[in-house]
């Protein structure tokens, strides 16, 4: 029966539990308001990775420092408890995605005579127990175990049907955890990719916000009159949206901007006029690659729907566009990008074939995949681009 009282615990447990995700709590702590709601004096909580023996410890309130170390090390092995969850998960897979009593998994008679309860469980007061095992994806599974000593009550049903309701918010946790782990990570390495490309690059949205810009793009902005960043706000934290001081250009390339964003068009070329003397600053306007990786789930490749990427080049500073550059920008292998620089300067596939001592199906092959990973429908547009920005 879940009352008034047990949904207030409920409530706060899982408040805790997911304030891990957010950074506000860490394991322990939700440990701690644990053992409270189940008047357990020691709780555990350890992923078991599918690939490796040891487990990695995300909790164990109530167990001094040595026991934990001791467990981790060595008494896991032979934790009677352990070795039975294994035991059901290799007769039913989900075998443990339920809350077990732990008199259920191993009569208590036979917990007393282990090795494991007479060299370490015993001194602990490990007798009592609520035991579940889930999968949490990639990462394992998450064992969690509620703990009382052989001089306390055992658990009930109501308790293990009150802990039930809390492993799938704890589950949902890890998991979630895991994705953001994962996807900063991407975007760490989306951002060193962006930083060692030597153009200046901006990532905005369909209204020209700012959500990424590279080291190049900073220097840029700062001695460029014609381009700027405007705060939406009087906040630090405020969003920034990029101005493109000439009227004429900045409606231009909002407007592709908005159809990159739309995923209707392929972006194109703009050219921002200058002082009397100086040639214009290029901006190219293409659709956000996917090996610069937004979220963890981005495929390795495409592009991202609602991002454009526009790339600056100084045309009084510049070189013209080299091989790697393109192969860069563009995510390509060197032979792609050789094929794709050949047709655009005019060469048929028959000849780029003979050239290239290949057939004219790899030839077209690799047209396709330059296509499809610079998002231009067809090697014209590529061509024309490359042509204004260069």
């Amino acid at each position: 029966m879940v009352t008034r009282q047990s949904v207030a615990h409920d409530v706060r447990s899982i408040e805790a539990i997911y304030a891990v995700t957010s950074g506000e709590m860490n394991w322990t702590q939700v440990g701690a308001t644990l053992r409270a709601r189940f008047d357990s004096h020691i709780g555990n909580m350890f992923l078991m990775p599918r690939h490796g023996p040891a487990p990695e410890m995300l909790d164990t309130s109530g167990m001094p420092t040595k026991a934990m170390a001791d467990y981790a090390v060595q008494f896991h092995v032979d934790d009677p408890w352990l070795v039975a969850s294994r035991a059901l998960i290799g007769l039913n897979p989900n075998a443990m995605e339920r809350v077990w009593l732990g008199s259920e998994m191993l009569p208590d008679a036979e917990l007393a005579e282990s090795r494991f309860y007479r060299d370490f469980g015993r001194s602990l007061g490990t007798h009592h127990g609520l035991f579940v095992a889930p999968q949490v994806g990639r990462a394992g599974r998450v064992h969690l175990s509620m703990l009382r000593s052989q001089w306390a009550p055992d658990f009930t049903d109501q308790d293990r049907r009150d802990f039930a309701r809390l492993v799938p918010h704890i589950r949902r946790s890890l998991q979630l955890g895991g994705l953001l782990a994962e996807a900063g990570a991407r975007l760490t390495r989306a951002r060193a990719t962006l930083d060692a490309l030597t153009l200046p690059i901006i990532v905005v949205d369909a209204m020209m916000t700012a959500t990424d810009v590279n080291r190049p793009a900073e220097v840029l902005i700062a001695s460029e009159a014609g381009l700027e960043f405007v705060r939406l706000g009087p906040k630090s934290s405020a969003d920034v949206r990029l101005s493109i001081r000439h009227k004429r250009t900045a409606d231009i390339v909002l407007a592709f901007v908005q159809e990159v964003t739309a995923g209707v068009g392929s972006g194109g070329t703009a050219r921002i006029p200058r002082g009397t003397g100086r040639k214009p600053l290029a901006i190219l306007v293409m659709p956000l690659p996917l090996w610069l990786p937004r979220t963890a789930s981005t495929p390795e490749q495409g592009t991202v729907k609602g991002s454009a990427m526009l790339l600056s080049r100084d045309l009084d500073r510049s070189e013209a566009l080299s091989l790697s550059y393109v192969a860069s920008i563009f995510s390509l292998t060197t032979a792609e990008a050789e094929v794709a620089i050949e047709l655009c300067a005019g060469l048929t596939a028959e000849v780029v074939a003979a050239r290239r001592g290949t057939s004219v199906t790899t030839v077209r092959s690799q047209v396709r995949a330059v296509l499809e990973k610079t998002a231009f429908k067809s090697l014209r547009e590529l061509t024309h681009a490359l042509a204004q920005f260069g």
